[in-house]
């Protein structure tokens, strides 16, 4: 079993806003997913999820131009 992640953390806000996103409150974790991008103290993969999810909370918002962008920016 996993250790849970430390409150606060890059890994507990992202597992946060993942599962805002997964019963549909993606609009909520929209502005923290995108401080979890730029955040310096979360890893690359940390990072990359959030871009992950968070191309999918704008896809689900109706936001299908945003969430290309997120994710072209993500493989440039």
């Amino acid at each position: 079993m996993a250790a849970a992640a430390a409150p606060g953390s890059a890994a507990a806000r992202l597992e946060q806003a993942s599962r805002r996103v997964d019963v549909g409150e993606g609009a909520t974790a929209i502005a923290e997913l995108t401080a979890l991008r730029a955040d310096a103290a979360a890893t690359p993969e940390q990072r990359d999820q959030a871009a992950l999810t968070l191309a999918h909370a704008l896809e689900a918002k109706g936001d299908e131009r945003g969430a290309v962008q997120v994710l072209t920016e993500l493989i440039t």
